[in-house]
């Protein structure tokens, strides 16, 4: 792809990252090339905390691309804001599993509540953006509705920069 999302004057200090839970192995193929050059890039010019959701999907997919970074960016960090302490307990145990390793290996964990309540999940997106310079996406351009939807329009509203790795938008 070597699609250049940076240059010198825009690198960001801190990225936040949404995007669907459900991903077609294809769409995760592509999602794991593209974060990880879009990760890389941005390490390269500067940018050393990247911020994730814990959710199933893109999310676990940016966590895995920013872990693998830190092996040659060891002062990169990986902040996670998850919605609630147990937001995984109804996961699959090989997906609990792996997200377990993630949390540990994770850089921090900040929590928008101890126990999940309605709205936790729009609490936790809203703290990832506030926390971050620019916001990348993994949005289908046919899907307005939803948690990813909801964070790309917070973005928007806020004046935080928004890439859509799919490259069917940018606000540039």
């Amino acid at each position: 792809m070597n699609r250049i999302f940076f240059d010198e004057r825009n690198a960001p200090q801190a990225i936040a990252f949404t995007g669907h839970r459900i991903l077609t192995p294809e769409e995760r193929a592509e999602a794991d090339l593209r974060l990880y050059e879009f990760v890389s890039q941005a390490a390269n010019l500067g940018t050393r905390e990247f911020i994730c959701g814990g959710a199933l999907g893109f999310d676990t997919a940016a966590e895995l691309a920013v872990l693998k970074l830190k092996r040659e960016y060891p002062d990169v960090r990986l902040r996670l804001f998850l919605p609630c302490r147990e937001h995984y307990k109804y996961w699959s145990q090989a997906d609990a599993a792996v997200f377990e390793e993630i949390l540990r290996l994770a850089d921090s964990a900040e929590y928008a509540n101890e126990k999940y309540f309605r709205g936790c999940m729009q609490m936790r997106d809203r703290a990832m953006v506030d926390a971050s310079e620019m916001l990348a996406a993994w949005l289908r351009a046919d899907e307005m509705t939803g948690g990813t939807v909801y964070t790309v329009r917070y973005a928007l509203k806020h004046g935080v920069r928004v890439v859509n790795l799919i490259g069917d938008i940018e606000n540039e």
